[in-house]
């Protein structure tokens, strides 16, 4: 590995953390998705000193407090029976009961974590049914500031899933090596870094900052699996990711048939025996019995305490229904509503206060989708036409056969719980975008690779600057336009040029830094605020240029 290479893979890396920091300091105690309720899966871990149970685990005293003090979003107020003041009703009250909730919030008693609120108050923890590996592994990061106030265990614990959701840069450029070329060692980790709705999926307390990078691990295990010709230490390391992975977060169930499927394609396209069949059958078994040794009980015990496998809450709660009735059901679900809201959610939404970009903005990004699943589909077409002895002998071509199963089985699986959403709440729009982030790495290689299969390879550089960019601007306009000025109490419904340079004058920056310290940690002062805006900001220009140096090479 020559020395500019790793000067590139820290400087991505660097960027995605200072764009996390970013997220963390200027983000709202509860704002990320769900967040209250994956804080009180490791809270109650760590005080009680067991798993959650669905339907019986509730939120803590401390927590219920924390709603009465803090503002809460539209979207999660609605999860707390509407009892509660929103951000726009927070910045509407005088200043004077701002700032006695605020001082209310920061002397929480540490001893309300262990109590129970009282009637009309108890909220059920909706997320108990997760896989608990990431709450075991952010257990020793509570305890370990269990002696500090609430907004300063929030603020640790999302660093800890930021740090450990940012391990998917460099498994990206690993994966590139065996999905890629060159130019896609520069392109692909890039487009990572500066995707905005990363940071909102990693940066918060939730499970999907182990299993973002848990995911593409899997992929890129799977990719090298068949690149190296079947290793037993690589179908080890499968086996172990996978049961990680189950333990995670049930979405790794739709990795099964997605295995499965590569594993009888290999058999079938493989005259030559470059991977031995018996070999084959051998690796597999042991994938799945190492997988099921690790995660086997967790399973088990969603069958006995939910009647189904996955403990999914969604499919717990419909269990009344048969499977005639799912069947049926496909038949009344809002396919197109549903669809459009989530790949909306996919490219950027602002947590659940639902901020969103201008229609433009997202009208490009779907045309950019569309055009890079045709190139895709176009190279699987290519694949399937080529004779039956090379097509495991073409390498990239097998790449893209291997991505495009792993992504269609996960968006099967994103599908069905669509479907269970719909059957439960009668509304569309109940699968968030963020879900395909497991993916994200395996995506962004089809998009390339898809733009490329239609340009050729002649035009390749400008496709991807045409990807940068678009991301470049919905970062950009998502962070200054909308996020901060929004989470700073200042609500701009059509955002204008002159908007801008108001809110970035000198004073009027200065107040938005004032407000966003509200609700933090001692330690996050405007000042501090300012700091990590700015760091991110000259780390993204320096990014930029040596990426746009390395594009010349080719």
């Amino acid at each position: 590995m020559n020395s500019g290479s790793l000067a590139w893979k820290v400087l991505v890396w660097a960027l995605c953390v200072s764009q996390g920091l970013v997220y963390i300091v200027s983000t709202p105690l509860w704002e990320g998705w769900d967040e209250a309720f994956h804080y009180a899966y490791v809270q109650g871990l760590v005080e009680n000193r067991t798993l959650p149970v669905f339907g019986q685990s509730i939120l803590s005293k401390e927590m219920t407090s924390s709603f009465a003090y803090a503002p809460v979003s539209y979207g999660a107020n609605l999860n707390l029976d509407s009892k509660y003041t929103t951000h726009e009703d927070y910045w509407k009250l005088p200043r004077d009961e701002r700032q006695s909730r605020e001082t209310r919030l920061r002397s929480i008693p540490n001893g309300e974590r262990r109590l129970q609120p009282e009637p009309g108050l108890q909220f059920q923890n909706y997320e108990a049914h997760q896989a608990p590996l990431y709450y075991i592994l952010a257990a020793p990061i509570y305890s370990l500031f269990s002696s500090s106030g609430l907004l300063a265990r929030v603020w640790m614990l999302r660093l800890f899933s930021l740090l450990v959701g940012s391990l998917t840069i460099p498994i990206a450029f690993s994966t590139v090596r065996y999905a890629g070329s060159g130019r896609h060692l520069t392109v692909i980790p890039l487009l990572l870094a500066l995707l905005p709705l990363l940071y909102p999926t990693i940066g918060r307390i939730a499970n999907d900052s182990v299993a973002v990078p848990l995911y593409s691990a899997l992929v890129l295990l799977t990719l090298r699996y068949f690149a190296r010709s079947c290793t037993m230490f690589d179908a080890l390391a499968l086996g172990a990711v996978l049961g990680l992975g189950l333990l995670t977060k049930a979405y790794f169930l739709t990795a099964l048939p997605a295995l499965a499927l590569t594993f009888l394609l290999a058999v079938l396209f493989d005259p030559y025996a470059k991977y031995p069949r018996r070999r084959l059958l051998a690796h597999a078994g042991v994938i799945a019995a190492l997988a099921f040794a690790i995660a086997g009980p967790w399973y088990i015990r969603n069958y006995v305490l939910y009647d189904n496998i996955s403990g999914m809450q969604e499919v717990t709660r419909t269990a009344s229904f048969s499977l005639l009735d799912r069947i049926e059901g496909i038949s009344r679900v809002e396919w197109g509503s549903s669809l459009r809201s989530m790949l909306k959610q996919h490219i950027w939404i602002g947590n659940t206060s639902l901020l969103s970009l201008s229609r433009a903005l997202y009208q490009v990004g779907y045309a950019l989708i569309f055009l890079g699943i045709l190139g895709a589909v176009r190279s699987v077409i290519d694949w399937v036409r080529l004779p039956k002895a090379d097509k495991l002998t073409s390498g990239r071509n097998q790449s893209i056969v291997i991505l495009g199963i792993f992504y269609v089985f996960f968006v099967l699986g994103v599908l069905y719980h669509m479907l269970t959403n719909y059957m439960l709440l009668g509304v569309p729009d109940g699968t968030g975008g963020w879900y395909l982030y497991a993916l994200i790495v395996a995506e962004l290689i089809l998009l390339v690779r898809g733009l490329e299969a239609l340009v050729g390879a002649r035009a390749a550089g400008w496709s991807n600057a045409v990807l940068v960019v678009y991301v470049l601007v919905a970062n950009l306009v998502s962070l200054l336009c909308k996020t901060l000025p929004f989470y700073a109490g200042i609500f701009i419904p059509r955002f204008h040029l002159s908007h801008f340079f108001e809110l970035y004058s000198p004073s009027g920056f200065r107040a938005m830094l004032a407000n966003l310290a509200i609700n933090k940690p001692g330690f996050v002062t405007p000042v501090v605020i300012a700091v990590v805006i700015g760091f991110s900001l000259v780390l993204l220009g320096l990014t930029l240029v040596y990426a746009w140096k390395k594009e010349q090479e080719f």
